[in-house]
């Protein structure tokens, strides 16, 4: 005989949301295409989960939370927000160079293209 399976309940507070999953949303914020940060409390743990969410063609108007995503501990939560200027200055350092690789990119094409047009002007 197959065990007894029952249904998850979601779990009511005054303090919040609860969201598809039943987690206690204490805070939401959009973060667009499909992705939420929110504080929220798990069995008793408070987390900081980042999540990607997904539609299902039944109920297109609803996001429910996907796999994809992390949910961090307030301590690490702390490690990321005291790290933020090093990370911004990364992303900064990246987002450099990728418009300097850019650049370099279109002086090539335009090397390219004289060269092509000379070509042409000498035949």
């Amino acid at each position: 005989m197959a065990p007894k399976r029952f249904a998850k309940r979601a779990r009511t507070d005054d303090d919040g949301e609860n969201d598809a999953s039943g987690f206690n949303n204490v805070l939401e914020i959009d973060l667009g295409n499909k992705k939420k940060l929110a504080v929220r409390e798990f069995k008793g743990n408070t987390l900081i989960d980042i999540r990607e969410y997904y539609t299902k063609s039944e109920a297109p108007d609803k996001l429910l939370p996907g796999r994809k995503g992390i949910s961090l501990t307030p301590e690490v939560w702390k490690e990321v927000v005291k790290n933020v200027g090093k990370i911004d200055e990364a992303i900064k350092k990246l987002e450099g160079r990728e418009s300097a690789e850019l650049e370099e990119s279109d002086d090539s094409d335009d090397i390219e293209k004289k060269e092509q047009e000379e070509k042409a002007d000498k035949e």
